[in-house]
């Protein structure tokens, strides 16, 4: 999972992992850390799933603005299964992205999602690297948000690689 999706071209501040999803208007790259990072609950008012075949990733991303200025949360997996050196570096699964710039490999220990909330929980480890306040966040949906879309793409990509690192709990 070393390949960077390259969907748009990069503006604006990189973040470690430099992922590029299109969520909206701008790249979720653009996004700065705002004051509001403090507080975990915000409104989802975007959702992409999309499959990035040249760099063989399947990503998973939420945000509450579409232009780009806001929280976003990016789950990311490979296309295929890991290879040996995934392993071997522990990078053997999802992986984790948000507006701080904090990445992390598995590290969701819960996912409940119904039709207008979704709730996380994280490990310890996943909270500092993601500078999360907390281990739970909680995030509304906003009406008319694509949630079955979302549903499929948490599936797919918190099952995959290796499975002690899957959540133990799935509610999607």
């Amino acid at each position: 999972m070393h390949a960077v999706p390259r969907l748009h071209e990069a503006r604006g501040r990189r973040n470690r992992s430099n992922v590029r999803v299109r969520l909206g208007a701008r790249n979720l790259e653009q996004c700065g850390v705002s004051n509001a990072v403090n507080r975990p609950e915000w409104l989802v008012r975007v959702v992409a799933v999309q499959e990035n075949v040249p760099d063989s990733c399947f990503i998973v991303g939420i945000a509450e603005d579409e232009y780009g200025e806001g929280r976003y949360l990016t789950l990311q997996s490979g296309l295929e299964e890991p290879g040996e050196q995934e392993r071997r570096l522990g990078l053997d699964s999802y992986c984790v992205v948000n507006e701080t710039g904090g990445v992390h490999y598995g590290g969701i220990e819960s996912v409940a999602l119904s039709a207008d909330q979704i709730s996380f929980r994280f490990t310890s480890e996943a909270v500092g690297a993601l500078s999360l306040p907390d281990q739970e966040m909680t995030l509304d949906i906003a009406p008319g948000s694509d949630v079955q879309n979302l549903r499929d793409g948490l599936r797919r990509v918190l099952t995959y690689g290796n499975p002690d690192k899957f959540p133990a709990e799935l509610h999607i």
